[in-house]
């Protein structure tokens, strides 16, 4: 059941979002949970390359969170780097 006018419904078109979204490890989205409201969002993948977390944004505007696309990536990427450098520590120190 959609809750917005704006959510996926169609299965084509949500599995190509969702391709798309793990091909890139990042996404964003407008009014599809709640209008007004546009999101962001970036996976964070540990040492084996496992997604671990995601890294979201919410704002009330989809120009908002298109220009915090990119940002949100950057530091889903510096905290890979971060998680990745303290598995390492954790490893060594065994």
């Amino acid at each position: 059941m959609p809750q917005t006018r704006y959510s996926l419904v169609d299965r084509r078109r949500l599995g190509e979002s969702l391709v798309r979204a793990h091909d890139l490890g990042r996404m964003h989205e407008n009014e599809q949970s709640v209008l007004g409201m546009s999101t962001a969002a970036a996976v964070i993948r540990n040492g084996a390359g496992e997604v671990t977390a995601l890294l979201a944004v919410a704002c009330h505007s989809d120009r908002a969170v298109r220009r915090l696309d990119a940002a949100v990536a950057r530091a889903a990427e510096q905290l890979e780097v971060e998680l990745r450098r303290r598995e390492s520590r954790i490893e060594v120190g065994r």
